[in-house]
């Protein structure tokens, strides 16, 4: 029964990164699509979308793009998504200093 449950354990991995990878590709797509629109288009889709989903692209986009799309969001949307980004990226290096999540 140790080997069975080894064996599905060993599976079950495989299979979450599997879909680690797949996430990881498509926030990857997601990224190179909002660096190819202009800032004040970015922020009025970004604006539309579901809030992890933003956080997620926002923490990969290059911080000169990221800037000028927060300077085109409403004032609002941008002070709450700046907070969070903060706040996340505080989280990420009290886990693991060593794989903090934003640059710097």
């Amino acid at each position: 029964k140790i080997i069975e449950l080894k064996k599905t354990k060993d599976e079950l991995k495989l299979l979450v990164d599997k879909i680690d990878e797949d996430e990881n590709a498509n926030t990857k797509r997601l990224v190179k699509m909002t660096e190819a629109m202009k800032p004040t288009q970015a922020a009025k889709v970004l604006e539309g979308i579901e809030f992890s989903i933003l956080l997620e692209i926002m923490e990969k986009l290059q911080e000169k793009k990221a800037s000028a799309i927060l300077a085109a969001m409403d004032v609002e949307k941008a002070g709450y998504l700046m907070t969070a980004l903060s706040k996340r990226r505080k989280i990420f290096k009290k886990d693991n200093p060593s794989k903090s999540v934003m640059k710097g």
